[in-house]
């Protein structure tokens, strides 16, 4: 049964965007909730905004971070080559294999040799601009490197619906077994702008900093939004299509206010709900997804 549409269209409706992490258990993410003194998370990123974010979470909950590490890429491309090629089907696309599944080697091989770390918190983000038609072939859009790929991107880009997909893997790293893991989708839908607008309002800025050329937690990235198309957030759970009881629609206009951290790669109800669920089930999850 498809759920009435909850749509934000200000800061005053926040809170309906709490309405998609309230399962699986009715009880999760109680406002109160501490995490034990034994564990001792370790954050693998070494991203500011990430380690500042993750690390208030914490306080949040009655503890801190214990060590933060940039994961180590090279492994991860290698484990994730191997698990792409044991893939139990040949109808996974590459972009909907990688986010959570990425986030899920990030979390169990960043600090497997660090006995300081009892848990880690992995997180990975894509932008992926999308067809005209839904099956199309999606086509995921990187950082720009130079002022070269940075005028592609936005030649790409430009009145394009782009899907923003961040997952985050809870891992137990004494066990090597992955607690929780999770994956939320923003769809949104730039409008038609000229290259020369774009350099005028943000520059270069974007060079080696932002996926996809544009960063929407701030007001001037929101503007390159199409007004009149409400974006999308949905929870993605193994690769499914978006649940429709779980979808909330945001204006716009409350974009950069209501989204701004799940533009930053670090929702803050995405982290709560992997803790959270990851220390209260204690179970393993299969993985690959």
């Amino acid at each position: 049964m498809i759920r009435r549409v909850e749509l934000i269209e200000s800061t005053k409706d926040i809170s309906l965007l709490t309405g998609l992490w309230l399962s699986p258990s009715p009880d999760a993410l109680k406002p109160d909730w501490k995490i034990p003194d034994i564990v001792k998370i370790g954050l693998a990123s070494q991203n500011p905004v990430k380690i500042n974010k993750v690390s208030s979470i914490l306080r949040q909950h009655g503890s801190q971070m214990a060590i933060s590490s940039p994961p180590p890429e090279d492994a991860i491309k290698v484990m994730l080559r191997q698990l792409w090629e044991k893939r139990e089907s040949d109808l996974i696309s590459a972009d909907s294999f990688r986010v959570a599944n990425i986030a899920g080697c990030k979390s169990l091989l960043t600090f497997s040799d660090d006995q300081s770390v009892t848990h880690s918190l992995g997180l990975d983000t894509d932008v992926v601009a999308l067809g005209e038609n839904i099956d199309e072939l999606n086509e995921p859009i990187g950082q720009p490197k130079n002022t070269a790929e940075l005028l592609d991107i936005l030649r790409l880009i430009s009145g394009r619906t782009l899907a923003i997909k961040t997952a985050a893997a809870f891992a137990d790293v004494q066990l090597r077994a992955i607690l929780a893991i999770e994956e939320v989708r923003i769809l949104l839908k730039l409008k038609q702008f000229e290259i020369g607008e774009y350099l005028d309002t943000i520059g270069f800025e974007a060079i080696g900093r932002f996926l996809g050329a544009i960063d929407f937690s701030t007001e001037v990235g929101a503007g390159f939004l199409d007004p009149n198309f409400m974006l999308r957030v949905s929870r993605i759970v193994a690769f499914s299509e978006p649940d429709t009881k779980k979808l909330v629609w945001v204006d716009p206009k409350a974009t950069s206010s209501v989204l701004g951290d799940y533009f930053n790669g670090c929702p803050e109800h995405l982290v709560n709900w992997v803790l959270y669920n990851g220390l209260l089930t204690n179970n393993f999850i299969p993985f690959p997804l």
